[in-house]
Formats: structure tokens, sequence, C-alpha cells
């Protein structure tokens, strides 16, 4: 976690540095420049005070950020201390040496091996590892107390079982002793085996009703797991590889490690013979769900050559999750499209009695339709999934479920029971990124006109979900805080949607139409005109690339309240909100729209409608009561998203933003639903891009 300069300084291991630094060197200063190097160095040395005083004695002739890269191999570099001191507090590795000399056999063995472990590792681990002929698993517990008492292990509370850590200085110590010993080979590929034995009989249950014991077994030993990962790719056959991280690929899609899923099956798969097997459809088809997840086009090649590989080789796995990750594609593309597509899915997963991706799958359908405001078929689609969700028992898609009941409810009007529903699934979703929840929340307490007690919270979470490479919960949190910015200090909100419209890449027209919408409003209540006409203008542009129906009176009710602001643009405006919009089967009309327009009661545009005359508010009052009967997006900022756009770009770009590069329209509705759009070149997502699927991750 990054600190402040001047907080540094409060720390006793940071103040140790600097002082043993200033000896060695001094009018050697703590800075902006050098200041994370030191904070860094005094955390990979444990706190340790005489591993902080070598290091800071090299501050004599190496800058920090030169020490902190030397700690890869710190027994080397940590020597010189005082000359008068002890022999054994001259250097580092003679410190461990001589705690270690006064170690027995048995516990120096023990120490030696415990060092192949990576990070915190647990009793039940050590036993099974450290153990041999030489040492009884019976006395590891033993040793491992005698190490705790000579201070070379450090116990850690855990409450499923005792776990332990040992020092990173003392684990290069412990392991070059072991290489000495020329047990390392054999040690590593005992750990590696420990460790594939225990995710193959663990991770796979992370998709049923077993998942928080799932996570909560497998997340301490994360460390431990991708160092085995890692010896396996290096050692093991490519079989045994590939099979691990099959293994891994619910567990990293229920714990929210979609970047683990991406890089380990991509190893895989490089890693395996380039021919149909059903460990490779297998692995295609968990990456194509994992790049789904941060905007990653190249799911869609993934999807369709699991398929393919499905349909050669019999696997129906491969099969039916390849052809739900394409078939929840076009659910933000065409929705007849998507529904067929996901009817063929559907019985795919069901021949392969994948349970939890069939669940997911009819709660997604929901999802689609409630997103264009179909309530009455949405619901007849939750109630088809109720007995799935029921039976399964997995706590995320019972959240997904709660969240999607709480939209069909603020659909069709039923504000109360909104709250509780969002609130119950957040509660689920508490330490994931997952924002729809607490966007749903939001949104419900606008339309009850109350402050939301979420809306301190948006910030941080906003942080917290950008942390964690989760763009699209990021830009819900964003959303949900520049509405009520918009409402209280323009300023501040033309300043995050600057921000915001700053990260638009273009990739998804969707999302840059709501990003430019945002944007013209936030510049409206600020009272710079010409900004928001032109982001105004963007947002239209974008919307009419994402070919959605959707997004079209969000524009519309946008592009309307910009023009009124200006008297000799009122019949532009009332023509943009009278313009041809589908209207909602839902009968409860469009938050989104109300939360928008309700942005200009700020103090500022109060002021800034109050110079217009009298018709000009009337004739804006009735423009935007007509939009808002429409149908818009049933959210800010989770509305679907489509990519690769026509060729054509307007001119008219907000004066401070940079113009969005040429992208051509690939996308073509098959002749049959295994299809999908195509993929962009190189299919990665930009920083910045928002995840479409599970609106939220």
């Amino acid at each position: 976690m990054a600190f402040p300069i001047e907080r540094l300084g409060q720390f006793d291991a940071v103040r140790l540095f600097l002082d043993r630094a200033r000896r060695a060197r001094p009018g050697f200063v703590l800075n902006d420049d050098n200041g994370p190097a030191i904070a860094e160095i005094c955390q990979r040395l444990d706190g340790i005070p005489l591993a902080i005083e070598l290091a800071a004695a090299r501050a004599k002739s190496l800058a920090p950020a030169r020490i902190l890269d030397g700690l890869d191999d710190a027994l080397r570099l940590l020597t010189g201390g005082p000359r008068l001191s002890l022999p054994r507090q001259q250097t580092l590795e003679a410190s461990i040496a001589w705690s270690v000399n006064l170690l027995g056999d048995r516990e120096r063995t023990v120490l030696f091996r415990t060092s192949v472990f990576s990070g915190s590792f647990g009793l039940g681990a050590a036993e099974a590892i450290c153990a041999g002929a030489d040492v009884d698993e019976l006395e590891v517990l033993d040793s491992l107390d005698r190490l705790i008492d000579h201070s070379l292990v450090t116990p850690l509370d855990h409450e499923q079982e005792g776990r332990f850590l040992l020092l990173e200085t003392v684990r290069q110590f412990a392991d070059r002793h072991l290489q000495e010993r020329g047990e390392s080979f054999a040690l590593g590929m005992h750990h590696a085996d420990h460790f594939a034995d225990l995710v193959h009989d663990t991770a796979p249950r992370a998709q049923s009703a077993d998942q928080d014991e799932v996570i909560a077994r497998l997340t301490p030993d994360i460390d431990n797991i991708r160092s085995a990962l890692a010896f396996k790719q290096e050692h093991a056959e490519p079989q045994h590889f590939a099979a691990m991280v099959c293994d891994l690929a619910p567990f990293w899609d229920q714990a929210f490690m979609i970047d683990d899923a991406i890089t380990w099956t991509t190893r895989a798969l490089d890693a395996l013979p380039d021919r149909p097997s059903p460990v490779r459809g297998q692995l295609l088809a968990h990456r194509a769900e994992a790049r789904f997840f941060t905007a990653d086009l190249g799911c869609v090649t993934d999807s369709e050559s699991a398929i393919e590989i499905g349909e050669a080789v019999g696997d129906p796995i491969s099969l039916g999750r390849g052809r739900w990750t394409l078939a929840a594609l076009w659910s933000y593309v065409d929705l007849t499209t998507f529904l067929a597509a996901s009817e063929e899915a559907v019985v795919a997963l069901a021949a392969a009695d994948d349970q939890y991706a069939l669940t997911d799958a009819m709660v997604w359908r929901c999802q689609a339709l409630g997103a264009r405001g179909r309530a009455f078929e949405a619901r007849v689609a939750l109630d088809a999934a109720r007995p799935l969700v029921a039976a399964l028992g997995n706590p995320h898609l019972r959240a997904m479920f709660w969240y999607m009941e709480g939209e069909i409810a603020l659909m069709s009007g039923d504000v109360e029971r909104v709250a509780a529903l969002a609130d119950r699934a957040a509660a689920v979703l508490a330490n994931t990124t997952f924002a729809s929840p607490i966007n749903l929340r939001l949104r419900a307490d606008h339309v009850r006109g109350i402050e939301s007690p979420l809306l301190g919270e948006l910030e941080a979470r906003a942080d917290l979900c950008r942390r964690s490479n989760s763009w699209l919960g990021a830009g819900l949190y964003d959303n949900a805080r520049l509405t009520h910015l918009l409402r209280v200090d323009p300023d501040t909100a033309l300043t995050l949607a600057d921000r915001m419209v700053e990260s638009s890449t273009g990739l998804l027209a969707m999302n840059d139409a709501i990003t430019y919408g945002s944007h013209a409003m936030a510049a409206l209540g600020a009272g710079r005109y010409d900004v928001a006409w032109a982001s105004a203008a963007a947002a239209e542009e974008q919307s009419a690339r994402a070919d959605s129906a959707l997004i079209l009176p969000f524009c519309s009710a946008v592009k309307a309240l910009v023009l009124a602001s200006r008297a000799e643009h009122l019949a532009a405006a009332t023509a943009a909100c009278e313009g041809p919009v589908p209207r909602s089967t839902s009968g409860c009309g469009s938050s989104c729209i109300s939360v928008w327009t309700s942005s200009l009661s700020s103090p500022k545009a109060a002021a800034i409608l109050s110079r217009r005359p009298a018709c000009t508010v009337r004739r804006w009052r009735s423009a935007s009561a007509s939009v808002s009967s429409n149908r818009s997006p049933r959210s800010i900022g989770c509305a679907p998203r489509r990519c690769n756009e026509p060729e054509s770009r307007s001119a008219m770009r907000p004066s401070t933003r940079r113009v969005l590069p040429e992208r051509s329209c690939r996308w073509t509705r098959p002749s049959h639903t295994r299809c999908a759009p195509a993929a962009s070149a190189d299919g990665r997502r930009p920083a910045g891009t928002a995840s479409p699927r599970r609106s939220g991750r």
C-alpha cells in the first residue's frame, strides 16, 4: 500500500534506514523519488533491524532503487557491517548462520526444506513435504516450534490450521543450503505434486455450494499454487501441467482471479501439442470466459475453437461452455440472435451436466431481457432459473439472482423491495469488486428521493476496482459518483468526467456513448456550452455506431438538455426529444434518464436556466418529461456494449479530448447461432475499458 512521503517517516523501520543511510552518506534525504523504494526495501527485509542497517549502509554508493534490485540475492548484498561489531553482526548471512548453528540436525533439515514454500504454508503441507527418512512426520511440528523460538520461522494466526512464514532473507539462506544438499529438485517436485493433488480434490467444487469453503482453503496457499504451476510448466509433462490448470479454472472464476486464469491457460495451451483434445478444448473455453470478463475480444476465437474441438473429439464441456460464451456476446448486440444462441448453449450444457454454467446461462437470460426493459419476460426467465439456483446453492449465483430480482422490482416500480435485495446481494459479494448491487441500491435510493449512505464510499470502491483491474466496476462507481456530483458540485463533476473520457478508447461504442454523455452533462453544469455540445455530439455518434435502441433515449435526452440551455436551440431540443425512440414494455420509464435530468437541479445549473426566458424552462421540462417516458438504458454505466465500429467518424469532439482511432465494422449476423461477432486483430483489452459480461465484474 502506498503512503504519502510525510507519513513514511513515522515508521520505525524507515527511520532506522534513514539514520544509517545518513551515517554512510551525509545529506541523504527522504523524497518522492526514493520514498517508494525505501518503503519496499523495509518490507522485503521483513523489518529485521540488522538487515535494514546493512541495506542502508549501501546508500553510500547505491541509490535506494538499486539496493532494492539487489535484494533478490540479499545475502550477497547485505554485508559490510561496522568493523567493531561482532563477526556475526557484520553480514546478514553470518547472523543467520550463527542462529542456525545453534539448532540440531533435525531442526536444520526442516528449516532448509521449508524454503521450498512460497509465502506462508500450513502445518499439513509442512508435515507432508518436509518429512522424510531422517525426519518423522510427527517431528515436524516440534521442529517448527524450535525454529519459532530461534526467530527463524514466524507463526501466523489462521482460523483453519496453524500457518507459518519463513522470512525472505532466511528463506534465501535455507534455499542455498538445500541446493548444496542436492535435495532442491526432488523437494520441488514433491511440493508441486502435493499442491496439484490439493487443487484436484478442492478447486472444482468452487462452483458449487462449497464455494466459500474452497476459496477459504485455497486462497492462503495461492503463492504455493503459482509456484507449483511454474515448476510443473518447466519440469512436468504438458498434460499434467494442463490438467492442473483446468482444475483451477472454477476457483479462479469464483475468486475473481481473472489475470491468473488468462495467464496460466495461455501457458498451458502453449505447452500442449497443437491438436484437438478434450483438455485443449476445455482450456480454450475457460480462457474465452476469462477474456470476456476483461473485454478481450480474443474470447471469440477461443470460443469458436473450443466448439470445433468439442464437436471433433466429442467433449460436451468444451462444446457447451464455448457456445455459452458466444451466446452471451450476442446478448449485447441482438436479442433475437442471443435468445436462439442461448437455447443451443443450454441444450449443450445440459448434455454436459455442467450445472453451474447451465444455471448461469438461465440467470443471464433474465439479465439480457431486463436490460431491454422487458420486465414480464425477464420475470418469467427468472422464475425458470429459480429452482436451478436453489438446487446448486452457489453463493455468487444466488447473489446474481437477488440482484436481478432487484432490477425487475425497480423496473416494475416496486422500489421498496429493491434496497433489501440489493443489500442482500452486496453482502454476499462484499469481498469482490462486483459493483452492480451497489449501483442498483444507489439508483433505488435516488428514485425514493433519499441521500444514499453509500455515496461516501464510491471513490474508495472505484479505486479498489482499478487496483484490481476491474474497470467495469470502477466505471459503475464513477458514474454513480458523477451523478451525485452533478447535483452538488458541477466543477468537481467535470474533473471526474474528464478523467472518464481520457480512459475512453473507442473499443466499445456503448461504453463511449455513456462516457461522452456523462461528460456533456458535467460540462453543461459547469457552464461550458461548447464542450457540452461537442461531447453530446460524440455521444450521439457513438450511440449510432453501437446500433442499440437501449442507449438512444439517453443520448437524445443529453442532446436535448444541452440544446435547451440556449434559447435559440429550443426547436432542435424539442425535435431531439420527440424523435423516434422505442418505448419500454415495462411501463416504469427510465430511472437512468431521471437521474441525469435531475442533475440540472444543481445551484449552478439553476442559475443557468434562470437566465433563460420562462418559456425555455417550461419547454425543457416538457421535453425532458417526454424523454423520461421512453425506453432507455437500465442503469448508468452498465448498458450493453459493442465493439468494432463503422469507419465514418464525425469531426465533432470535445476540444480537450483526443480523437479516437478509426475502426472498421466486422460485425455480421451469422446464418446460424453458433457464430459470433469477429474479434479485433489482437483481441486484447486496452487499459480503461470495461468488460461487457456480468455487469459489474
